[in-house]
């Protein structure tokens, strides 16, 4: 740190701040409140909503090809409107 004077002033400390990443708060439930599917279900329908159903995009967000989030909307009986996907024509 660096001052123009021998003695640190709160504007020289600002400075630091300001460069400094913010730190979020998780907002994960606490354990046991929720089962990993619970999460896995309900991060899929925001990761969906999010990206206004384009399913590429939803995939790439959740790190899981589209093939596999297919294949989970499936098994969760997620609902799913392919005709409000602009998946492929607009990207």
């Amino acid at each position: 740190m660096v001052s123009r004077t021998n003695i640190l002033e709160i504007a020289d400390f600002s400075s630091q701040l300001e460069k400094q990443p913010i730190l979020q708060v998780s907002k994960l439930p606490d354990v046991g409140a929720m089962t990993l599917e619970e999460i896995e279900i309900l991060m899929i329908k925001r990761a969906l909503e999010f990206h206004q159903n384009r399913i590429s995009k939803a995939a790439l967000a959740l790190g899981i090809t589209r093939s596999a989030l297919y294949r989970r909307l499936e098994k969760f009986n997620i609902p799913y409107d392919e005709r409000n996907s602009n998946d492929e024509t607009s990207d």
